[in-house]
């Protein structure tokens, strides 16, 4: 593996990013999980960030609350750039400008395994990995339809523990900050309201020569609200995951690649959800053929660069101007 300039092996320091939007309860759930995590590091240097998404920075309060009694410097940042782009990307920006060797990245509406962030790290050290990413466990809010149970709608297939991958997401992940000076990559504003930029994000990464290790250990959970559980939901998503898979393709491979291997995709996509449709038992499995013809469909609407906004609720441009309002914690790091 060739280390990228400034390397550091051993984690020394890090930052911690939480992005947030209008989940309060759920982000103070969280920095308190956070906590005992830290003071299960030390004496690595860490500190941690939340950034706000929402222009009336509703989480201020819940930061400057838990200042005093936290185990390292607790940021506030409210990012007024409405989507998931532009948070994740001043994360990596804060990250880069704060003399820190890592970046672990966890979203607001998901909770820590025991040891998560120490995992991470020795993942980290003993494999000399840009990356460690773990998986996302789905707790359900309330029980959900028993199609949804019936039809894994909501698992992620296996991977093997160590394994080295090429697609992960930012909701669970350690990155080393010298591979991101060294690639020098950034989240596409055009995909911050849509979803799937951290998709992108990573494919990029490896081709560039970026390398991620997969730990099963390493596992947060994602509350998974009622909303959620819909048939509604769920194919929607499916078609917003169709357009990101045609935009990944176009970002990674070119457009005369894209155009004749995505259709073919697409178009195999449409006829195993039709058949599955036709040939179902019980609900999850038409509605497994619906979200697959979904995602068909999806992969077409990406060829030519349209996009589901999956996040565009809540956000008013009119009254979100963009511009960030950085609130530092104003004690020293521990040495």
């Amino acid at each position: 593996m060739t280390e990228p300039p400034g390397f550091e092996r051993e984690v020394r320091s890090l930052c911690i990013a939480v992005p947030t939007f209008k989940r309060l309860d759920l982000l103070g759930t969280l920095l308190d999980d956070l906590a005992g995590q830290v003071v299960e590091i030390a004496p690595l240097r860490a500190q941690l960030l939340v950034i706000d998404n929402d222009p009336e920075g509703a989480a201020r309060d819940i930061v400057r609350s838990r200042r005093d009694s936290f185990p390292c410097r607790l940021h506030y940042a409210n990012v007024r750039t409405p989507g998931l782009s532009a948070v994740r990307n001043y994360s990596l920006e804060f990250a880069l400008g704060a003399d820190v060797d890592s970046l672990a990245m966890i979203d607001d509406d998901e909770r820590p395994s025991p040891n998560w962030l120490r995992t991470l790290i020795d993942v980290s050290n003993a494999s000399g990995a840009d990356v460690v990413s773990g998986p996302v466990l789905p707790i359900f809010a309330t029980r959900p339809p028993q199609w949804v149970l019936e039809g894994g709608f909501f698992s992620a297939p296996p991977i093997a523990d160590g394994a080295r991958i090429t697609d992960c997401y930012s909701n669970n992940a350690l990155l080393r900050t010298a591979a991101l000076r060294s690639h020098n990559l950034r989240f596409d504003p055009r995909l911050g309201l849509a979803g799937g930029e951290d998709q992108l994000f990573f494919r990029q990464f490896v081709k560039a020569g970026g390398t991620i290790v997969y730990c099963e250990r390493a596992f947060v959970t994602e509350r998974i609200p009622p909303a959620r559980t819909s048939v509604r939901y769920v194919v929607r998503r499916s078609l917003r995951r169709g357009t990101t898979l045609s935009i990944c393709d176009a970002n990674i491979h070119g457009t005369i690649w894209m155009l004749a291997v995505r259709s073919a995709k697409a178009a195999g996509a449409l006829v195993r959800g039709t058949a599955e449709i036709a040939f179902a038992r019980g609900k999850a499995g038409v509605i497994r053929g619906v979200c697959e013809v979904a995602r068909g469909l999806g992969m077409v609407m990406g060829l030519f660069g349209q996009t589901v906004q999956e996040y565009a609720g809540g956000h008013d441009a009119t009254k979100n101007p963009a511009g960030v309002d950085l609130d530092l914690d104003p004690r020293e790091l521990s040495p």
